[in-house]
């Protein structure tokens, strides 16, 4: 992998997130991908449950906005910070999540595994 790829990787994928649309995110992964999205959780699986995860979470957000800066890249992985902002459904609270995800990615530039360590903080002030 090189920063370029995993650049436009991140810019689809915050696009995605954006739009809060799951379908949108699936071709970024590759069919027998696993998506870590704590280091506690179970791991997800496949498309379909990704889908299923993605869905669930969008329904619960509005007015996103995804960020990111790229930590380091090596040929097998890359580090990225990123930045979630967003308005929790129902309730309309403000919230922000902080998180590095740990990015691997195919010969085509899809996802074959994504580990992230995210934190979470509600009420924030609208910068």
């Amino acid at each position: 992998m090189d920063a370029d790829t995993f650049h436009r990787w991140l810019d689809s994928f915050a696009r995605a997130w954006e739009l809060r649309e799951p379908r949108a995110a699936i071709p970024l992964f590759a069919e027998d991908m696993i998506y870590h999205d704590t280091p506690f959780s179970e791991p997800i699986h496949g498309h379909a449950a990704m889908v299923t995860h993605l869905e669930t979470i969008f329904r619960a957000q509005d007015e996103t906005k995804f960020d990111y800066e790229i930590l380091t890249v090596t040929p097998d992985i890359g580090i990225a910070q990123w930045w979630l902002t967003f308005h929790r459904v129902p309730g309309n609270v403000p919230t922000r999540w902080d998180g590095i995800a740990l990015v691997s990615l195919d010969s085509r530039g899809l996802c074959k595994t994504y580990h992230q360590w995210w934190h979470e903080q509600e009420n924030h002030e609208e910068e």
